[in-house]
C-alpha cells in the first residue's frame, strides 16, 4: 500500500470525501435523470460500509458482535433502498404521492427499530426513545428534502460533523465518525452544485441510517454522550432561523441556503461537543 494512503488526513477525510462525490456522480450518470438523481445518495452508504469493514475488521457471517452489525445494517439498507429508488421516480420530491411518502417513512421506522435492537444487541426501555428520535429525524429530513435537497444534504453533513466533534471532545474513537462525515460532505458538495439530486430511500436508510448507527456506537461506549446526541438533533431545524432571517425570495437563495444552514448548525455542534466533554469528565469523577 502506498505510504500516502496511511496518512490520517488522506485515509479519514480525503478518500471518503472524493469516493463519495465520484460515486454519486457515477450512479447519477448510470441511472440517468430521475432514477439516478434519487439513487445517487447510495454513495454515502457504500463508502460508510467500506469504512466500517476497514475499521472494524473482518465481517463475520452470521453477524454476532455489535461492530459487525453496523456493516450489515448498512448493507441491508443498500439492498432495500437501491431497488426502491430505481423502481420509479415518483417516490421523492414534491411529485411523490402521499402513499409513497408514507411507504418511505414506514420503511425508515422499521429500519430504526431493527438498528436500535440489532445494533445494541438487546431490547430495553431505551428502544422506544431511540426509534422516536430516529422517526423525527427521518421525517424532518424527508420533509426538507422534498423542497430543498441541498439543504437536507447540508443538515446530514453537519450532523455527521457534529458526531465527529462529540466523539473527539469525549475522547472516544473517532475514525469511523470522521470517515462518515467526509462521505456525507462529498455528497453535499455534489448536491450543492447539482440540486437535481434527490433524497431517495437509499439516502434515508444508509445516510441518515449511518448517522443513527454511529450515534449508537458512541452511546454504547458511554451514556455520558446521550445529552450531546439530543442537542445535535437541533441541526435538523437549523434552516428555520435562516429562512426567517433571510427570507425565501432572494435570487441567490439556492446557493446560499445550504451554506447558511451549515453555518447555523455550528451552534448546536459546539454545544454538543461541550456537553460531551463535560459529561465524560463528570462521569470519570
Amino acid at each position: 500500500m502506498p505510504a500516502i494512503l496511511n496518512d490520517p488526513i488522506v485515509r479519514l477525510f480525503a478518500i471518503p470525501f472524493v469516493a463519495s462525490l465520484l460515486l454519486a456522480g457515477l450512479i447519477r450518470w448510470v441511472g440517468a435523470q430521475g432514477r439516478g438523481d434519487q439513487a445517487a445518495g447510495a454513495s454515502v452508504g457504500i463508502v460508510f460500509a467500506w469504512a466500517a469493514a476497514y475499521e472494524l475488521g473482518p465481517q463475520i457471517w452470521p453477524p454476532s458482535a455489535e461492530d459487525n452489525n453496523m456493516f450489515y445494517m448498512i448493507a441491508c439498507g443498500l439492498l432495500i433502498g437501491i431497488p426502491f429508488d430505481f423502481l420509479r421516480s415518483k417516490f421523492v420530491g414534491k411529485k411523490a404521492s402521499p402513499r409513497m411518502r408514507y411507504a418511505k417513512l414506514g420503511l425508515a421506522l422499521l429500519f430504526g427499530v431493527a438498528a436500535s435492537i440489532w445494533g445494541r444487541g438487546h431490547l430495553d426501555w431505551w428502544t422506544p426513545m431511540l426509534v422516536a428520535a430516529w422517526g423525527v429525524v427521518a421525517l424532518r429530513i424527508t420533509v426538507v428534502a422534498a423542497d430543498d435537497a441541498p439543504v437536507a444534504s447540508a443538515m446530514l453533513a453537519s450532523s455527521a460533523a457534529g458526531l465527529s466533534a462529540v466523539a473527539w471532545a469525549a475522547g472516544l474513537e473517532t475514525n469511523l465518525a470522521f470517515q462518515f462525515a467526509a462521505a456525507a460532505g462529498g455528497y453535499f458538495v455534489l448536491n450543492w452544485l447539482d440540486p437535481r439530486l434527490r433524497f431517495g430511500m437509499t439516502m434515508i436508510l444508509t445516510g441518515a441510517g449511518a448517522l443513527m448507527l454511529v450515534g449508537l456506537r458512541l452511546s454504547n461506549t458511554t451514556y455520558a454522550v446521550a445529552p450531546s446526541l439530543m442537542i445535535l438533533g437541533f441541526v435538523f431545524f437549523a434552516d428555520a432561523p435562516v429562512r426567517k432571517l433571510f427570507g425565501t425570495k432572494k435570487p441567490a437563495e439556492r446557493w446560499l441556503m445550504p451554506i447558511l444552514t451549515a453555518i447555523a448548525s455550528l451552534l448546536p455542534i459546539a454545544l454538543a461537543a461541550l456537553a460531551a466533554h463535560i459529561g465524560v469528565n463528570y462521569e470519570a469523577g
